[in-house]
C-alpha cells in the first residue's frame, strides 16, 4: 500500500515547482506504523510555556498535523479562547499538499470571531477558530500562536494524543520558570520521564514523546485519559486578577476559595425573616434545609457567569434573591447563605460535573474541577445538594455529580471529600404487567413501572417527566417502549420522592402481535419489554483492563399473561440462571389456570475488571441475550 501512494505522489511531485517543496512535511517520509489505525499523524508539536511572574505567562504552541482521511479533518481547525486577561499575540498557519508543497497560507478568510451569545451565559470571553478547508488528502496543516495569561491557577496539561486516532511522530512540552517559583507536575503513562536543568536563573522542565502509533479501540475499556500519555503542572504559590493564593495543597486551595468567598454570606433582613419563619415548625434540621432548598428551587433558575474573577467568586446573595437567578457558584453560596441564617452549617463544594469525571489524583493538588454543589452535613448523616436544578430531588446528586472527589471548603480550608455512590438497593427497575392475550394473536397490556435513584436518569424519566404530554408520548413511542408493533392507548407519569427518588410509569398498549402465529402454535417471547441488547465481539488477545461505565443497578419484571381461552402451553418452559462477578440473571415461569407468570430479576455491577475477565462477561452478555429471547409455544386445543 506505501509503495502505491509512493508512485503516485512522486507521480504528483513531477508536475509541481521543486522549489515550493518541503520535504520535511511529505506523507513519503511517514512510516506505515505511523498511519495504520490513524486518521492524522502529529508530525510536529512544540509547546513552551513561560513563567514571567507569579501572575503571568506567556504560551508558545506549534503543531504539524499531516491529515490522512475526512475523519482527521478536525485537526484543521484551531479553536483559541481568550479574553482581555487571556489574550492572543499571534497567529499563523500554512497548509500543504501531500508532497509537501506550500498551497496557501492563513489568510483573513480563513479566521472567524466567535461570541457566545447564549441566554443562559454572560462571559467575557471570545473564541478565534481558523480553519483550512481542502478536501485532497492526505494534506498536512501548520498552526502557530501565542497567547499570554494573567489567569495563573492554572498550567498547561501535555496530552498530544488528543484522540485514540491520532498517531505522534514528535510532540515537546516545555516549562520555563525563575528558579524562585516552585511548580509541581505528574507524569501519567510516560515512558520518558521528564528533564530538568538550570539555566541562567530559571528552571527548565522538559518532556518529549516520538513515535507513538495510534490506539487499537477495544470495547469497556477505561476512560481515554486513564490509557493515554500525559502530564499535569501546576503552580505552587499563584496570582489571578489580583488575588494571590496557593496550591501547595488541598487546605491551601480551599483556603483560596474561602478568600474569594469571605463576607458574601450576608441576606438582607426581609429575606432572613421569610427563611426564619418557612422553617419556624420543622422538627428537624433535614426538614428545615429540604424547604429551604425546594423554596430556593422555586424561585431561581440557572444562568452561567464567567466575567473575569466571576468564574471563580460568587455573586452576592441578596443580588441572587432580587434578581432570580445565578450559576452553580451564585445559587450554592445562595442556599449556603439561607441555611446560615437558620444555623444550619454548610460546606461550599468544588466538584467536577458531568456524567465522565476528570481523573483527580489525592497526591497531586491541580484543579480538577468545574462545577460547584453544597454539602449540609446534619446530625449523622450528611446532605448533598445540586443547587442549580428547580426539579432535582432534595438530597439526590444524580450521575452527575454521584461518585467522584471533591473538595470542601470548610472554614479552616479545603478538605478534599467523595460524593456519595448509590448502592444498587436504590437504583431500581420494578415492572409489574398484565397482558391479555387474544385468540388473533394480538394483546392488551396494562403495564407499571417504577425507577429509582439513578435508573431515572438511565432511562431518561428525570427529564421526560417535565416535558408536554405530545413531546412524552413522541419519546415513549419512538425510545423508550421496546416493545413490538403496539398502539399506545393512555400513559402517565407520577413522581415519588419520599425515601428515595422514584418515578411511576402507567402505561396502557394494544400490541398488534404478542408473537408468531404458525398453524395452531403462537410462539411467544415472555420477555415483553426489557430485552438485552449487547453482544462482545470475540477477543483472544486484549491490552486494556475492562471498564463498565454504569452505576449498580437492579432489575424486577413480573408479567402475567392471561392465555387466550382453548389454549395451553406446550411442554416446559425453560427457566434461567446465571450467576457471576458482573451480576446475576434468573427466570421462572409459572403456569396456573390459564395464566402464566414471567418473573425476571437481572441485577449489575459497574466498575473496573480485569482483561482476563473479558472472556467471562462476553459469554454472560450472550447467555443474558439469549435467554431474553427465548420463546414459549401456546397450542391451541383441538
Amino acid at each position: 500500500m506505501k509503495k502505491t501512494l509512493f508512485l503516485c505522489l512522486l507521480v504528483w511531485g513531477c508536475v509541481m515547482p521543486a522549489s515550493a517543496q518541503n520535504l520535511a512535511y511529505s506523507v513519503v517520509n511517514l512510516p506505515d506504523s505511523l498511519t495504520k489505525n490513524a486518521n492524522a499523524v502529529l508530525r510536529e508539536y512544540k509547546e513552551t510555556f513561560t513563567v514571567e511572574s507569579v501572575g503571568k505567562a506567556l504560551h508558545k504552541i506549534r503543531s504539524v498535523y499531516t491529515i490522512l482521511n475526512k475523519e482527521g479533518d478536525d485537526y484543521a481547525v484551531l479553536s483559541l479562547s481568550y479574553s482581555k486577561n487571556n489574550q492572543i499575540k499571534s497567529l499563523d498557519g500554512n497548509l500543504y499538499d501531500a508532497m509537501g508543497n506550500l498551497v496557501t497560507k492563513l489568510k483573513k478568510s480563513h479566521i472567524q470571531e466567535q461570541v457566545n451569545e447564549a441566554s443562559y451565559e454572560f462571559t467575557d470571553s471570545k473564541e478565534r477558530i481558523a480553519k483550512f478547508d481542502y478536501g485532497q488528502y492526505p494534506y498536512t496543516v501548520e498552526f502557530e500562536y501565542e497567547t499570554t495569561s494573567n489567569y495563573m491557577m492554572f498550567y498547561p496539561t501535555f496530552v498530544p494524543q488528543t484522540s485514540p486516532f491520532l498517531a505522534i511522530q514528535s510532540a515537546s512540552f516545555s516549562i520555563i520558570t525563575p528558579t524562585a517559583l516552585q511548580i509541581r507536575y505528574k507524569e501519567v503513562n510516560m515512558k520518558e520521564k521528564g528533564k530538568i536543568k538550570d539555566d541562567n536563573g530559571n528552571k527548565v522542565y522538559r518532556w518529549h514523546i516520538k513515535n507513538l502509533p495510534a490506539m487499537k479501540q477495544e470495547i469497556l475499556s477505561p476512560p481515554y485519559e486513564e490509557l493515554v500519555s500525559i502530564v499535569y503542572t501546576a503552580p505552587n504559590d499563584f496570582e489571578m486578577l489580583g488575588y494571590q493564593g496557593s496550591l501547595e495543597s488541598w487546605n491551601s486551595f480551599g483556603k483560596f476559595q474561602n478568600m474569594l468567598n469571605q463576607d458574601r454570606q450576608v441576606l438582607p433582613p426581609a429575606v432572613v425573616e421569610h427563611i426564619q419563619k418557612l422553617v419556624a415548625n420543622a422538627p428537624t434540621k433535614y426538614e428545615k434545609a429540604k424547604r429551604i432548598y425546594e423554596y430556593m428551587q422555586s424561585k431561581t433558575r440557572y444562568v452561567s457567569i464567567q466575567l473575569g474573577i466571576g468564574g471563580w467568586q460568587p455573586m452576592m446573595p441578596e443580588v441572587v434573591d432580587k434578581k432570580g437567578y445565578g450559576d452553580c457558584k451564585a445559587l450554592s453560596n445562595y442556599m449556603k447563605s439561607m441555611l446560615k441564617s437558620v444555623g444550619i452549617e454548610s460546606h461550599y463544594t468544588i466538584i467536577y460535573g458531568g456524567k465522565n469525571p476528570r481523573k483527580t489524583y489525592p497526591d497531586f493538588v491541580h484543579d480538577a474541577f468545574n462545577h460547584i454543589i453544597l454539602c449540609v452535613p446534619i446530625e449523622r448523616d450528611t446532605v448533598w445538594l445540586e443547587c442549580t436544578s428547580q426539579t432535582q430531588p432534595f438530597n439526590f446528586l444524580g450521575d452527575f455529580t454521584e461518585n467522584r472527589y471533591c473538595l470542601l471548603v470548610t472554614p479552616q480550608g479545603g478538605k478534599l471529600a467523595k460524593t456519595p455512590k448509590y448502592p444498587q438497593a436504590m437504583n431500581t427497575q420494578t415492572r409489574h404487567a398484565t397482558v391479555k392475550i387474544l385468540p388473533t394473536g394480538e394483546a392488551e397490556a396494562k403495564i407499571t413501572t417504577t425507577y429509582s435513584g439513578l435508573q431515572t436518569e438511565n432511562q431518561g424519566l428525570d427529564y421526560y417527566i417535565h416535558e408536554s404530554k405530545e413531546t412524552q408520548k413522541k419519546w415513549l413511542v419512538e425510545k423508550h417502549l421496546q416493545m413490538p408493533q403496539f398502539d399506545l392507548v393512555s400513559f402517565d407519569f407520577k413522581q415519588t420522592n419520599i425515601d428515595k427518588p422514584s418515578t411511576i410509569e402507567n402505561i396502557e398498549v394494544k400490541l398488534k402481535a404478542i408473537g408468531a402465529k404458525n398453524g395452531k402454535r403462537l410462539f411467544v417471547v415472555p420477555n415483553l419489554m426489557n430485552k438485552w441488547t449487547s453482544i462482545l465481539p470475540d477477543m483472544e488477545k486484549r491490552k486494556n483492563d475492562l471498564y463498565l461505565n454504569h452505576c449498580d443497578y437492579a432489575d424486577a419484571d413480573t408479567i402475567r399473561y392471561e392465555l387466550p381461552e382453548g389454549y395451553h402451553i406446550e411442554g416446559t418452559p425453560t427457566e434461567h440462571s446465571f450467576k457471576t462477578v458482573f451480576g446475576e440473571y434468573k427466570t421462572t415461569v409459572k403456569v396456573e389456570q390459564g395464566v402464566m407468570t414471567y418473573i425476571r430479576t437481572f441485577s449489575m455491577r459497574g466498575g473496573y475488571y480485569t482483561r482476563e475477565q473479558y472472556k467471562e462477561l462476553a459469554e454472560f452478555y450472550r447467555n443474558i441475550h439469549k435467554a431474553d429471547n427465548s420463546k414459549i409455544v401456546l397450542v391451541k386445543e383441538t
